[in-house]
């Protein structure tokens, strides 16, 4: 029975639809309905198949081969005129000792000007001065660009 019901639901609805659709189609007037006026700029693109008018005068005007057209060339650098420097003084330099630390390295202990004393190993730097090597006895050092070798005036052994 229910089934029944269903199909003549499903008929009556296929009924409404065919007869909503004729009276759409016979009330149908021609003319009615109008698309809306396009509206006319003032600029007008050319389509891209078409050349300019000019296309002569453009091509001239507007020359690839021209020499002249590309990057500028690079302007000359301006080389700052060398002006005489005068010599800096440049502070004493005293070697305080020299350390032999648990990992086998040796420690130089500089004095540079009136500073505190400072601890340094090979290839460290302090201002222009680099320490480029130390033994026990001595140590090379690089004082901007002069080198120096720093030793102590006398050797007191411990006995």
């Amino acid at each position: 029975m229910k089934r029944y019901h269903l199909l003549l639901v499903l008929c009556l609805i296929y009924l409404a639809y065919a007869s909503y659709s004729l009276y759409t189609a016979l009330s149908y007037r021609p003319g009615q309905f109008r698309p809306p006026e396009r509206v006319k700029t003032e600029i007008e693109i050319p389509s891209p198949t078409e050349p300019p008018e000019d296309w002569v005068g453009l091509v001239v005007q507007k020359n690839l081969f021209v020499p002249g057209r590309g990057e500028p060339p690079p302007e000359p650098e301006i080389v700052p005129e060398e002006v005489p420097h005068e010599e800096v003084p440049r502070e004493e330099i005293v070697l305080k000792g020299i350390v032999y630390n648990q990992y086998g390295e040796y420690i130089a202990i500089l004095q540079i000007g009136e500073k505190k004393p400072v601890r340094l190993k090979t290839g460290e730097s302090v201002g222009e001065v680099k320490v480029m090597r130390i033994d026990d006895r001595t140590v090379g050092l690089m004082y901007g660009d002069i080198p120096l070798e720093l030793t102590f005036k006398q050797v007191e052994e411990l006995k």
